[in-house]
């Protein structure tokens, strides 16, 4: 997965990041989603 932000032109070109067929955002938004569950396991964990 890919966390953002991408440098543009760096890591990827203009094209390959904003095409319709990039997953980078979807990706970025689990990433999101998955340290978010592991945060809240972990503060239950510790109550």
């Amino acid at each position: 997965m890919h966390c953002l932000p991408v440098p543009c032109n760096v890591e990827l070109s203009d094209e390959i990041l904003d095409s319709r067929h990039s997953l980078v955002q979807e990706q970025a938004k689990n990433r999101v989603f998955a340290a978010q569950v592991i945060l809240k396991r972990m503060l239950e964990n510790n109550l």
